[in-house]
């Protein structure tokens, strides 16, 4: 018995010194945040986030200028809280578009492959809206403004 708890301890240490605990996927409950940036040109941006967690939680309506930005900041626990944030996205002058997609959501894969730890950072430019990836270290196009029919799902095999 006293084997099989000492085992246990050093499998769970040698998991949070590992790959899993530096690239953002955690067991324990952290911050994550997510970041939203208007680099569209000459157009003002509406975001709307909200989630569904045990209750249905708004963050507000914002209006972002050009260059402005927004955060939204939680606590998850990947293994034990299922958090999904939702944003609509409304540009008026240009591109008199409105779109939905999920900024984020507690899974592992979302956080290692789409966000790349735990900073989600979206960058709204006039063509669509782009997600860092971390590891490739540069922004890559997440979703298409005219592709507003439904919240954009994941596909891992072109990560």
């Amino acid at each position: 018995m006293l084997i099989q708890l000492l085992v246990i301890i050093l499998s769970v240490e040698q998991f949070l010194r590992g790959q899993q605990f530096v690239r953002g996927f955690t067991p324990f409950k952290v911050q994550y945040i997510v970041n939203i940036e208007n680099n569209l040109n000459n157009d003002n941006l509406d975001v709307h986030c909200h989630e569904y967690k045990q209750r249905y939680i708004d963050y507000g309506s914002h209006h972002l200028l050009k260059n402005a930005n927004y955060s939204i900041t939680l606590k998850a626990s990947v293994l034990f809280d299922v958090r999904k944030i939702t944003c609509t996205l409304t540009c008026f002058l240009n591109c008199n578009t409105t779109v939905r997609f999920r900024a984020f959501f507690s899974d592992p894969k979302f956080i290692d492959n789409e966000c790349g730890g735990r900073h989600c950072f979206f960058k709204l430019e006039d063509d669509g809206i782009y997600l860092y990836n971390i590891k490739k270290t540069k922004y890559a196009k997440y979703m298409m403004w005219w592709n507003n029919s439904s919240i954009k799902e994941f596909d891992y095999n072109d990560l």
